[in-house]
């Protein structure tokens, strides 16, 4: 539940408040950057395992040429350097074919690929794997712990690029705001919005339409939001799944 206070006498109606609307713009970002993270958080618990096993098959296969006595320790080792030096990005495009082709259940311990959200995601999936590549690197060059100390840096750039593809991606703005109804019990107001949803991304605008409700209490100074009969291009939705379904419908 959202809590507004009621600070602006400039709007016609609860709908229009700008207020209200500066927090559901807040509310939608910050619902779409939440789906972002969490996605991009079980998507690396399933890549690093994989990750791993698939370090080990590299390195079954370098073991068993550097067995094979074919090259000399100069040239074993450029094979070596030319093998590491994208091989973070290498799984990833394995494990990206592999999980494309997988059907598993959704739930709190599992990933599903998503088109959608892996295209949002490609710029930080992108940067991340350069850091471990850079670092992995490093640590070759002789860097000792490098890969260790760039797992626990904190980057603040992390944060920035989430935010960056957040804001542009899905530069909301709201039009055609009505009100569709009021209803009074006791003390109690509910009022009834309708907005469209302009999302603004580069060389185009998409829309979404959907309806709201307001609740005042005129004992109170505060606007709390609720999700009331809360649809979405009228469909019953959950104001809870916001930033999934922007994501999924308009992430592409």
């Amino acid at each position: 539940m959202l809590v507004l206070s009621i600070t602006s006498a400039f709007a016609k109606t609860e709908c229009d408040n700008p207020i209200i609307l500066k927090m559901l713009k807040d509310e939608f970002s910050q619902s779409v950057e939440k789906n972002l993270d969490l996605y991009f958080y079980y998507r690396q618990k399933l890549f690093n395992p994989y990750f791993a096993e698939y370090m080990d098959e590299e390195k079954e296969k370098l073991d068993d040429l550097d067995r094979s006595q074919k090259y000399s320790p100069e040239e074993f080792n450029q094979i070596l350097k030319e093998k590491i030096k994208n091989i973070y990005k290498d799984a990833n495009s394995k494990f990206i074919g592999i999980v494309k082709q997988q059907k598993v259940e959704e739930d709190d311990s599992t990933y599903q690929y998503n088109q959608a959200f892996e295209k949002l995601l490609d710029p930080y999936i992108d940067y991340q794997l350069s850091k471990q590549q850079q670092a992995m690197m490093r640590e070759y060059d002789g860097e000792e712990d490098a890969m260790i100390t760039s797992h626990f840096k904190t980057d603040p750039s992390d944060e920035k690029l989430f935010e960056e593809i957040v804001q542009n991606s899905f530069n909301i703005q709201f039009t055609d705001i009505q009100e569709l109804s009021k209803a009074k019990v006791s003390t109690f107001e509910i009022t009834s919005c309708y907005m469209t949803l302009n999302l603004k991304q580069k060389n185009t605008t998409k829309n979404v339409n959907f309806k709201y409700s307001v609740y005042f209490d005129s004992l109170s100074n505060e606007m709390p939001l609720f999700p009331l009969n809360f649809y979405i291009n009228d469909r019953e939705s959950d104001f809870k799944e916001l930033g999934h379904y922007l994501i999924q419908e308009y992430g592409n």
